[in-house]
């Protein structure tokens, strides 16, 4: 898929920053061989200086959440229960209940706050942009906040190919597909 980069400008200095659109997989490993996957949000790095892409926060209270909507689905009628798409449900949902516990388990244990996808730096801010195209809770260094630029939906799309990152669970680099 291809998306418009987002040009970023801020309202008190001549900072020019750009979003562009990669999709990037983290994939979490455990010492014990187990594997979880994790996303990317857009952030400000403060030892790159820019606008990177850098590690999702994990939500305790929101996996714990989703972890007991999925204990507590019921089997789906009596067709699943006679032709067996019950039990490729279930299976499927114990599954994902595994991978959210393990998730669960990063969350509460990790030390280091989301970091940078390029740096590696855990000086990290979320950056998140209301629809007025402010950014809603960053301010600059220069103590203004950056804005979007509106799209121009005649400029080139730029398609880039999928990134997958292996980190320990401090999210630390241990390898990439693009070495």
């Amino acid at each position: 898929m291809s998306r418009q980069a987002t040009d970023i400008r801020c309202r008190g200095c001549d900072f020019k920053g750009v979003i562009s659109y990669r999709g990037i997989t983290l994939r979490y490993h455990f010492p014990s061989g187990n594997t979880v996957t994790g996303y990317c949000n857009r952030g400000w790095c403060h030892s790159c200086e820019t606008i990177r892409e850098i590690e999702r926060p994990l939500d305790v209270s929101e996996i714990e959440e989703k972890i007991q909507e999925l204990q507590q689905q019921k089997p789906r009628g009596l067709f699943a229960k006679i032709f067996g798409s019950g039990s490729q449900q279930r299976e499927s949902d114990l599954e994902a209940t595994k991978n959210l516990q393990a998730v669960l388990y990063i969350a509460k244990n990790r030390k280091s706050p989301p970091r940078c996808i390029n740096c590696g730096s855990d000086r990290t801010s979320p950056l998140e942009f209301g629809s007025n195209g402010l950014s809603l809770s960053f301010i600059h260094y220069c103590g203004e906040r950056l804005y979007t630029l509106p799209t121009d939906e005649n400029s080139p799309r730029i398609s880039r190919r999928p990134l997958e990152l292996d980190l320990d669970p401090e999210g630390n680099l241990l390898g990439s597909s693009d070495t």
